[in-house]
């Protein structure tokens, strides 16, 4: 009879991209502290919702820049970002129009 040794371990999807990462003008570590992927299936489509916590703990603003690691094909059809009780929705431009606001 063969047994299977099972081994669970929590794996951070994200640690390529924030390994070394940093603040632009302080060259701080980026304070991401939670990172969430919920993914539906459905008639062939796939949709992934990605949830990302910082917390700033420093004592004054930050600001940061995100890439999104996507697939050339992907769609980003929503993006809210939630600044302490601020939501913040995006508008898909084009871009010379983006730059403009």
């Amino acid at each position: 009879m063969m047994t299977l040794a099972t081994h669970k371990s929590i794996v951070d999807p994200l640690s390529a991209f924030t390994t070394g990462a940093f603040t632009a003008d302080s060259k701080l570590p980026v304070p991401l502290t939670l990172t969430r992927f919920d993914i539906l299936v459905d008639g062939g489509f796939v949709t992934v919702e990605t949830k990302r916590v910082f917390r700033n703990v420093e004592t004054r603003a930050i600001e940061a820049t995100i890439t999104f690691p996507v697939p050339v094909h992907a769609i980003l059809f929503d993006l809210e970002a939630r600044i302490d009780k601020r939501l913040l929705k995006a508008k898909a431009q084009k871009k010379i129009l983006a730059r403009e606001t």
